[in-house]
């Protein structure tokens, strides 16, 4: 389909180690990173129960994998390290399984003694399982060798980061109109411009605001306006820690309703019971 020369095989950076050296091959004389836990078959049905809501909870192993990310986070935080990190849950192939999941983790996630001490009982087991010598053994040739550190913080000095504190929100009011296009405008003070000494007021467009009245309204009627809340919340909460000043309240609650909707109902307006249930 291409020339020979159009496509090549880039060489690994020194910096990256990848499935190979996670998993192993023996071809290749790598005999892998002892990094990964296994799931027993006992854990395993109770995920495929809890994904079809015959069940509902977490698997141990899960509630473990989750409080581990935790903790190594951490950890990084504690060494000062600021940049953004995730975890990824995939244990489907099926969309409306992977709310499921999310549903129970975000349950679990609120249970914060539980979370806490899962956490100190993971931490204690893992925090040394793994050593430099074990990278050194399954990648010799990784360019990041001599910046890894080998201590680790005590799991007091991590609780600072494990608790989330607490947020105080203040009244927010937001004066709105339609524009022709049946979008939301919102009444800006330009705190630029008062700073400056113009007292300035714009309106500014709330993207994606067409029928979002009717869209809650609808979301109200079908008993899911929790799940609203539940995502205002959420959003609301990682703009803040972000320090995002583009999303204020009434933005965030019109991304929250056309989430919610678009979830649970089809683009005719229809309610989507294969996408619940």
């Amino acid at each position: 389909m291409y020339p020979k020369d159009f496509v090549c095989t880039l060489p690994e950076a020194k910096e990256y180690f990848g499935a190979k050296v996670i998993f192993g091959n023996n071809e290749q004389g790598c005999p892998g990173f002892p990094i990964l836990r296994e799931v027993n078959a006992t854990e395993g049905k109770l995920l495929k129960e809890i994904q079809k809501k015959i069940k509902t909870g977490l698997p141990q192993s899960m509630k473990n994998a989750i409080s581990w990310f935790l903790c190594a986070t951490s950890v990084l935080r504690v060494r000062g390290h600021k940049k953004s990190i995730s975890m990824l849950v995939h244990t489907s192939a099926i969309q409306k399984e992977h709310f499921i999941v999310y549903d129970e983790i975000q349950k679990w996630l609120i249970q914060k003694d539980q979370v806490i001490e899962c956490c100190r009982t993971v931490y204690a087991d893992e925090a040394y399982a793994i050593t430099k010598a074990d990278l050194q053994e399954a990648n010799p040739d990784y360019g990041l060798l001599s910046s890894i550190r080998e201590d680790m913080p005590a799991f007091e000095e991590l609780l600072t980061e494990l608790h989330t504190p607490n947020v105080e929100f203040s009244f927010d009011v937001a004066i709105i109109k339609k524009n022709p296009n049946g979008n939301y405008m919102r009444l800006i003070h330009n705190k630029n411009a008062y700073a400056l000494g113009w007292d300035q007021y714009t309106w500014n467009e709330v993207p994606n605001s067409h029928q979002v009245k009717d869209k809650a309204d609808e979301i109200k009627e079908e008993g899911l306006w929790q799940e609203v809340r539940d995502r205002y919340l959420e959003k609301k909460n990682m703009y803040l820690s972000w320090q995002d000043r583009n999303h204020p309240s009434f933005v965030v609650y019109v991304e929250a309703v056309n989430e919610v909707y678009n979830r649970y109902f089809n683009r005719g307006g229809g309610y989507s019971v294969q996408s619940i249930f």
